[in-house]
Parts: structure tokens; C-alpha cells; sequence
């Protein structure tokens, strides 16, 4: 079965009233859909003389376009009318892009959209309106609906705490405080996906490496005890966010140190790796992202 779900521009799919949903029940029948899969791709090429064929610089990856052909069922004309009224209501352009949900029996991703068109009605029979639906999406990419949970680097887990107290029935769970600044990150989308990384100081120059990749990310700045360092690598929306310990929040992008590469996640096993200019402060990495697909 398939479902697709617009949500407007300020509103949540937690107020389902205000989204159009499209599936095989009334009162909005989604017919078909199309531009879920793979989307088109273009070379970035060139001629070079004396070389047969092309040189090939990069590929570039297209926004994607969904189309759906849905029809509005009423329990009269005038209630058919009344629903095809209220769907141009929701789908009516604006500034910023709503957020598509696509779902089959497999999967469930969404997409930042824009309506292409309120909907082109044409066929009408009886009390059943059929239409032609584009959504226009700026990025190519499904993501997961939601993040995967996150992982931690670089802290201290368990340990004892004073005074002690001791029972022998409970002897055996016993455990010291353990160490780790590396961790496994999976990343089981199709495609590279941007991650967040939350550093909670203190931390003296703190980097994050993407082992699998050779990359760094690396950021020059004492962080005192309660601050908190917020890096998003995502392409177009990158930003770097320091937070102290009396709540107010500024731009830390003037501490990325130069050679630093705001690396993404790449398909399958990702090995991070924390470093800091100290290794016995109690610093606590938090990884987290949302898996992207290059179609479903």
C-alpha cells in the first residue's frame, strides 16, 4: 500500500487535520505516483582535444519531482466540492517548502516539497474529482522520518560513587569506569548523509575524525565545563553553534580550523574517533543523523 502525506509550511504531521493525505481510502484516493525512485542524474563534462569522447569532471544529482494522480471523493457534489476546496487550501503556494511523506509496505521517508500546482482538476464523475498533483523537491534525497538513535564517544561510564556499600548478592555486577573516544557509526541509507555532533565540554581543541574517510573536523576553542559545541555538516545549512554554561548561544565558525572538512557519513560502517588537546577530561560526544536514500 502506498500513502502520501503533504504537511504545510508551518504546521506538524501531528495535526494530521491540517496535512492532505492521499491513500486508498476517501476522501483523497491516491491513484499512482511517480518520481519515488532514483532520481536523474547529469554529468558534468567536457571536450578536450585530442581525447576521444569526454572528460567527466563530477556528476551532479537533479532535484527530484513527485507526481500523483488522486481523486476527491464526496458524499455529495457539494461535499466534493467542499474537500477539493479545502485540499487547494492546503496545497496553495508559499515561501518556504511543506515536507512530502512517501509510504509503501517497505519504508516510510520524507522530503522537503513545494506544490507545483493547488491541482489540476479534470475528470469529474459523479462525486469523484480526479487531479494531477507535482511536488518539486530542492534536494534529491529521501530521508527517514526519524534519526537513528545516537551514538557516544569519549565519556566516562559507570564507576563507583562514595560513600561505597557493597552486597553480596549483587557482588558479581560490579564494574569500573570505562573509556571510549572511538565508536561505530552504520549508516544504512544509500547515500552520504550529514551528522550532528554534539561536544560537551570541557574540551580543549576538540576534533571529531571520520576514520573511514582520512577526514577531520577540528575546532580551536577551549570549551569549559558546561558548554556545549553543536557542528551540523550538512551542505548549504553547515553550522557550528556554542552554547555556554549561562545559556546564550553564538556562532563558533571562526574556531574550524582551516584544513578541517565537514565530512558526511558514507554508506555502511563509519569508524569516529575523538581527540582532545586533554585526554582526561570528561568530555561526551554525541553523534546523531538521519539516514538519506537516492530513492525508495
Amino acid at each position: 500500500m502506498q500513502k502520501l502525506i503533504y504537511v504545510p509550511p508551518g504546521t506538524s504531521i501531528d495535526r494530521i487535520e491540517d496535512c492532505a493525505v492521499f491513500s486508498l481510502a476517501p476522501p483523497l484516493i491516491l491513484g499512482s505516483v511517480s518520481g519515488v525512485g532514483g532520481a536523474e542524474t547529469t554529468l558534468v563534462q567536457d571536450t578536450i582535444p585530442g581525447l576521444d569522447g569526454v572528460h567527466v569532471y563530477t556528476m551532479r544529482t537533479e532535484s527530484r519531482e513527485v507526481n500523483a494522480t488522486i481523486h476527491v471523493k464526496g458524499g455529495t457534489r457539494q461535499g466534493m466540492y467542499e474537500k477539493r476546496f479545502a485540499l487547494i487550501r492546503k496545497l496553495s503556494p508559499k515561501k518556504e517548502p511543506g515536507t512530502l511523506y512517501y509510504q509503501n509496505d517497505y519504508i516510510s521517508v520524507c522530503i522537503a516539497a513545494y506544490p507545483a500546482n493547488a491541482a489540476e482538476f479534470a475528470t469529474r464523475i459523479k462525486n469523484f474529482n480526479s487531479a494531477q498533483l507535482t511536488f518539486r523537491c530542492p534536494s534529491p534525497y529521501w530521508e527517514a522520518v526519524e534519526e537513528m538513535p545516537p551514538s557516544y564517544m569519549a565519556y566516562v561510564e559507570g564507576g563507583f560513587s562514595f560513600p561505597l556499600e557493597f552486597a553480596p548478592e549483587r557482588d558479581h555486577k560490579i564494574q569500573f569506569a570505562s573509556r571510549s573516544n572511538r565508536c561505530t557509526v552504520l549508516n544504512n541509507g544509500s547515500v552520504a548523509t550529514p551528522v550532528r555532533l554534539t561536544i560537551l565540554g570541557p574540551a580543549n581543541n576538540p576534533a571529531v575524525h571520520n576514520l573511514t574517510t582520512g577526514e577531520t573536523i577540528r575546532v580551536k576553542k577551549t570549551l569549559e565545563e558546561g558548554d556545549t559545541l553543536v557542528i551540523y555538516t550538512k551542505p548549504g545549512e553547515k553550522r557550528v553553534l556554542l552554547t555556554g554554561k549561562d545559556g546564550a548561544t553564538s556562532s563558533a565558525f571562526a574556531y574550524i580550523d582551516l584544513q578541517s572538512t565537514f565530512f558526511q557519513l558514507q554508506p555502511g560502517v563509519n569508524e569516529l574517533q575523538y581527540e582532545s588537546g586533554n585526554e582526561s577530561e570528561m568530555t561526551r560526544v554525541i553523534i546523531q543523523y538521519r539516514e538519506r536514500y537516492a530513492g525508495v
